[in-house]
């Protein structure tokens, strides 16, 4: 019976090559829906209804023939085959190679239940099946991914898109920033709103965090260039608890203990501040250049994350950046060793000297596609499995690609996964890295599985 639904796809794919002949990534995005939807239909149906898809069959393949004039007995054949492991099809046309293993990842559900682009997506901390996501449709989402996938809660409030969303340390509150200059705080269980703030400049926010050592402080970066601590608890933004960078914040993150903060902006800069944790004071600390070579272009950096745990070696406290700069570039530091990932490459920050105040030194670059989209890049668990290829980053691209790279002392490894139609601008593994969550600029949101090594 799987036969039957396997030569319908067969017959789509064979005129595929006939739909929207000047947008390839649609074709390829319509094959992939259809093979999940033929899928899901293959493990439902009873052996009752052969007759029944037969039938369906020999429908659809004259609906075929009338449409775009293909034979109806080559649409009956079974000369293509369709191969619904990664969602690789095998078409007349040419096919779309990975760079590496197309096995590394599995498709495993499709949400389409947001309308623009999926500005960042977040499981939260420490569970395997709550996913929060961003878009810019003005709306966020809270959905359980497994063991089968549901939207929870639909968080309707801001009046233009969401930036950026974040989860508190015991998963209890959501914190989201938009475009519409305002902040909100979240109930996760119930999905209501508790609070809203709006920003003192009346400037959209473009990030936000919890402080991980005080969920009662939050800081906020926003278009005219402030990084702000506010209190969720008064309202109230503290006294000294602000600074001005010189250009649009993008993008921020803190380290394990809330002790330091580093906040990207719109001119490829990384900036690093000390913060106390108790009263929300911040203290500049080190402002560090991308890329010199090309500062007129203002190369916009889109993500920044961090992790204590880089490697199997031991600590190895790390900083993740993407930049759109077509680079990626290595920065080491015997206690920050810190990855930052550029849109067509990743770079890696880390001082030889302890430098409390974020200090980062240059030491290697990889190409990756990230012109001009606002992609964001993350760690990946790292595994124990013995003499596995295992990636310690994963990033999104403008291509439509999945990008995981494994970083060690002397090389790259980069294995690239054709995902999306269009760019993919927001990833995110679970903790245990059983789950991986890609979003792209369409709305769309794919589910992949645990790596099959």
């Amino acid at each position: 019976m799987a036969n039957v639904w396997q030569n319908i796809l067969a017959s789509d794919a064979l005129c595929n090559h006939l739909r929207t002949p000047n947008n390839p990534c649609l074709k390829t995005l319509y094959l992939r829906r259809r093979a999940l939807l033929l899928q899901e239909k293959s493990t439902k149906a009873s052996s009752n209804e052969e007759s029944f898809r037969r039938s369906y069959l020999q429908l659809r393949s004259t609906i075929l023939f009338e449409r775009y004039g293909v034979p109806k007995e080559i649409l009956c054949s079974r000369s293509r085959s369709v191969s619904l492991r990664g969602m690789n099809v095998s078409l007349s046309e040419k096919k779309i190679h990975s760079t590496q293993d197309d096995r590394y990842m599995t498709i495993q559900q499709m949400l389409d239940h947001h309308k623009e682009a999926i500005s960042n997506l977040t499981f939260a901390k420490d569970e395997a099946s709550l996913l929060a996501c961003a878009s810019l449709d003005g709306t966020l989402s809270i959905c359980e991914v497994s063991p089968f996938c549901r939207v929870l809660h639909i968080l309707s409030g801001h009046a233009a898109g969401v930036t950026d969303v974040h989860w508190s340390d015991r998963n209890e509150w959501l914190l989201s920033c938009s475009i519409d200059a305002s902040l909100r705080l979240w109930d996760a269980q119930t999905g209501k709103c508790l609070r809203i703030f709006r920003d003192p400049t009346k400037s959209s926010i473009n990030c936000c965090a919890f402080l991980p050592s005080n969920n009662n402080l939050v800081v906020v970066g926003n278009k005219r260039g402030m990084l702000q601590i506010l209190n969720t608890s008064t309202g109230i933004f503290p006294l000294n608890g602000s600074s001005q960078i010189g250009a649009p914040v993008t993008c921020l993150t803190c380290d394990g203990l809330g002790k330091l903060i580093w906040a990207g902006d719109d001119r490829g800069y990384i900036n690093s501040f000390l913060v106390d944790s108790a009263t929300g004071r911040l203290i500049k600390g080190r402002r560090v250049e991308i890329q010199p070579s090309v500062r007129t272009q203002g190369p916009l950096v889109t993500s920044i994350s961090f992790t204590a745990w880089a490697g199997r070696g031991g600590r190895d406290p790390s900083l993740l950046v993407s930049c759109a700069a077509n680079a990626l570039f290595l920065y080491k530091s015997i206690y920050y060793f810190l990855p930052i990932l550029n849109s067509a490459n990743v770079v890696f920050f880390s001082n030889r000297i302890v430098d409390e105040q974020g200090g980062l030194r240059l030491k290697r670059r990889c190409p990756l596609a990230h012109h001009q989209s606002k992609i964001r890049s993350e760690f990946c668990p790292v595994t124990s499995q013995p003499g596995a290829w295992c990636p310690n980053l994963v990033s999104g691209g403008e291509d439509g690609c999945i990008y995981f790279l494994h970083v060690d002392s002397t090389s790259t490894t980069t294995r690239r996964i054709p995902a999306h139609a269009s760019a993919v601008l927001a990833v995110a593994a679970n903790y245990d890295g059983a789950l991986l969550a890609s979003g792209d600029s369409r709305g769309i949101i794919m589910l992949w599985g645990k790596p099959l090594l």
